[in-house]
């Protein structure tokens, strides 16, 4: 029993001193992957964002030119 414990910490020992051994990866790779993928989402979420302040600009334009003609109708049909 003694035996098989003294052989099973060999190697569990030699695994871990092959791991510290074992050449890192490259970790720029997946920094400059995360780094682009940012950059995408953040052109995509600046366009968005000025295509939603241009739709709310032409809604609030119009919403001013039915308000203006429905005010001049009710001040013609008060005049009346």
């Amino acid at each position: 029993m003694n035996i098989i414990i003294i052989i099973l910490l060999a190697l569990i020992l030699l695994l871990l001193i092959l791991q510290f051994l074992r050449p890192k990866t490259n970790n720029d790779n997946k920094f400059d992957s995360l780094q682009s993928s940012l950059s995408k989402i953040e052109s995509n979420l600046k366009e968005d964002f000025r295509i939603n302040r241009q739709e709310n600009a032409n809604i609030a334009r119009e919403n001013r030119a039915e308000l203006n003609t429905t005010l001049t109708t009710i001040n013609n049909n008060a005049k009346e």
